[in-house]
């Protein structure tokens, strides 16, 4: 079976509805629904903005915009580790990933969590 065929045929492969890129596929009803909400948008950003500061007055290294934040400890694993067993998941590279589900208990947690094992 060669890289352009699927077991379901040439056209299932081929069908707009099996590609997620900007310009059709499934994400094409996501768009409308995310840009609508700018309000919680602009929330978001500031909340991460205000959470990235509360890291640098810490003394905590970290860069990032809006809902993004990139701690830099100086063990990354370790770090992860320890944010994992305390409930938070970092990613790999230190990163923070803000969500509108998140309110403002859950980036407390986060942030107390953090400046905990940047203690230790």
């Amino acid at each position: 079976m060669s890289v352009s065929h699927s077991s379901f045929g040439a056209a299932a492969v081929k069908s707009r509805s099996t590609r997620s890129s900007w310009t059709g596929g499934p994400g094409l009803r996501f768009r409308p629904r995310f840009f609508e909400n700018t309000d919680q948008i602009t929330k978001l950003n500031a909340k991460g903005d205000a959470l990235r500061e509360a890291f640098l007055q810490a003394g905590i290294q970290c860069n990032g915009f809006g809902s993004l934040i990139r701690i830099f400890p100086a063990d990354m694993t370790t770090t992860w580790w320890k944010a994992y067993r305390e409930g938070v998941l970092l990613g790999t590279s230190g990163l923070i990933a803000l969500s509108t589900a998140m309110d403002e208990g859950v980036i407390e947690e986060i942030l107390q969590c953090v400046i905990r094992i940047s203690q230790q």
